[in-house]
């Protein structure tokens, strides 16, 4: 029966479910779920409800001791489980694919907890539901086939290891070329997971079928591996991974090329294949038609070991062109950025340490955290702005960064300094004992110091940051003083009444001890103006000879006279009396 048809059926089913206390409210948490792919838009909102409302059961069912099950032929088996290991659901977000098989659908990566267990302890199971929707049957999950783990835990393969899983893939396309059904037969464990994707006629939409091994090898040999059927079998986009829990267990992803003289098409592969014995052998083949990308319950472990860490380094970056905004920082604000140094990234990442913030499990004390404003710029690098009581002039302050006690990691404390208006990066090693990493070598404060000599005292002093904001205001009562502050640029103003103020923009680097000579100029003086008579004209007599004005400046020791007056009083051409004697003046 094909999932489109069956939604109406579904949909009744759901109906008369909720006519009962199937959704009762619960004290455990509510679970999302989602579901990625398998099934069209309108089946998955069904088999979304459906799994929620299973969640919610088993959550009333342990905390509340209410019966709100359906009564369905699954739903013993799923009590029996739940009641062994005192099992709830405690995520906030679930999300899986459904997989059709023998007639029914699969709903695997369904995770639940102990309710008084730790964080990192879970357990798989996998729902069997019905065409109509109802839960006939659940069983625990194989760790081992567990692929969203392998990805997360990313532990890298050696050169060695590398050729044996090319020599895998080689004898993989070997044995489909040659049609090499003995050699087929032993390559598949028994047991193996084997999932087939295929798209949906007439639709964008891709089912996925699992399929026993036998079944799926002899569906192989009846419809591939036959007489005229050419076959040929590539990969590319090799990805591989070491296996968590089990030695020479190795996970593998490929984007395969499988073209027959019938049929062919293109995408991505994954294998969990097992490399121990004389002959490779396949756990898992599961094909879909994007990347396989691990979720977040798959950043749980079931037997995570104690870790240690310590702050190895710490950083302070004035000019940051990813983080531009960090100049935009007030005088009483800065950010601070973590990074984990950490082997093991699904163990301890930034969404975790985040939470061990929101929770109080981690803190920065003695100043003001925004984790609502926090950035996860990837999974190992954390940036939280934080905020101080501020005093004038404040460039630093003092926090001790602590992780409590966790299940996961042991206990931190350490005393460090955090800068304002700042990016302060801070490296955090995790690793487990014994391997401790070196010690990085401690990084000097990045202060800088800046002397200035000056030719007057008693003068103010305004600073100012990058930003514009006013760091501190100063009077200074000698020709020289001195401020030390944070490498970076600052903009000096600096005024005294009766000078002409002066400001200066100065970039100060890391250590720096810098000597500036201010010279501060008087202000220009401006002389009295004396207000007198205007200068009489004196009429000109004919006998004087004089055509032009001639003007006394009074209590001066020179006459100024046109150069016509010169004129007559060297020429001698003329028998009159010459210039008239000034009065006052000897022989007058």
């Amino acid at each position: 029966m094909k999932v489109k048809s069956i939604f109406s059926v579904l949909v009744l089913a759901m109906l008369s479910w909720l006519g009962g206390e199937a959704h009762a409210q619960t004290s455990g948490p509510d679970t999302e779920f989602i579901l990625e792919a398998g099934v069209n838009e309108r089946s998955a909102q069904f088999f979304e409800f459906k799994i929620e409302s299973i969640l919610s059961a088993i959550n009333s069912w342990i905390i509340l001791e209410e019966d709100n099950f359906p009564d369905e032929a699954g739903v013993d088996s799923l009590k029996r489980l739940v009641e062994q290991e005192d099992l709830i659901s405690k995520y906030d977000t679930l999300s899986s694919l459904i997989l059709n098989f023998d007639g029914n659908f699969e709903v695997p990566r369904i995770f639940l907890q102990p309710r008084s267990g730790g964080e990192f302890e879970y357990t798989e199971l996998i729902f069997t539901l019905s065409p109509q929707g109802e839960l006939i049957g659940v069983r625990k999950a194989d760790n081992i086939q567990n692929i969203d783990r392998i990805i997360n835990r990313n532990l890298q393969v050696n050169e060695e290891e590398t050729a044996q899983i090319q020599s895998f893939l080689d004898e993989y396309s070997r044995i489909f070329s040659e049609k090499d059904r003995a050699s087929l037969r032993t390559l598949f464990n028994e047991d193996a997971l084997v999932v087939v994707g295929s798209r949906v006629r007439n639709s964008e939409e891709f089912r996925y079928t699992r399929y026993q091994t036998d079944a799926y090898l002899g569906r192989l040999e009846s419809n591939t591996l036959v007489q005229g059927n050419e076959i040929e079998v590539t990969f590319d986009s090799l990805i591989a991974y070491r296996h968590p829990q089990k030695e020479d267990v190795f996970g593998l992803q490929v984007y395969q090329y499988w073209n027959t003289t019938a049929y062919s098409d293109r995408g991505y592969m994954f294998f969990i294949v097992d490399l121990s014995g004389e002959q490779p052998e396949l756990l898992a083949r599961f094909w879909q038609e994007s990347p396989f990308k691990a979720g977040t319950y798959s950043q749980l472990l079931p037997d995570p070991k104690n870790l240690l860490a310590r702050l190895t380094e710490i950083r302070v970056k004035e000019v940051n062109d990813s983080l531009t905004y960090a100049h935009q920082y007030d005088v009483n604000e800065g950010l601070v950025t973590i990074q984990i140094r950490n082997e093991k990234p699904e163990i301890l990442n930034a969404s975790l340490l985040l939470e061990w913030f929101n929770s109080g499990r981690a803190a920065l004390e003695g100043i003001s955290l925004a984790p609502g404003e926090a950035v996860n710029e990837d999974s190992l690098t954390l940036r939280i702005p934080f905020g101080v009581d501020w005093e004038q002039g404040q460039q630093q302050a003092a926090t001790t960064f602590i992780i409590n006690d966790t299940e996961l990691l042991n206990g931190l404390s350490t005393e460090l300094t955090l800068y304002l208006q700042r990016n302060n990066v801070i490296q955090l090693d995790v690793f487990e004992e014994g391997n401790e990493p070196e010690q990085v070598a401690e990084l000097p404060a990045p202060m800088a110091e800046i002397t200035f000599t000056s030719n007057v005292i008693n003068i103010n002093v305004d600073v100012q940051t990058r930003n514009g904001n006013t760091l501190f205001s100063d009077f200074v009562t000698d020709t020289t003083f001195s401020y030390s502050l944070l490498e970076g640029a600052y903009q000096f103003e600096f005024s005294k009444p009766g000078f002409l103020p002066f400001s200066d923009r100065i970039q100060l680097r890391r250590n720096e001890q810098r000597i500036s000579q201010l010279i501060l100029s008087p202000e220009p003086v401006v002389p009295d103006m004396i207000v007198t008579d205007p200068v009489q004209t004196v009429p000109v007599q004919k006998e004087s000879f004089i055509t032009k004005n001639k003007y006394w400046l009074i209590g001066g020791a020179a006459v100024l006279l046109t150069a016509t007056a010169i004129g007559l009083s060297t020429g001698g051409d003329s028998g009159g009396p010459g210039i008239p004697i000034p009065p006052g003046r000897p022989g007058s």
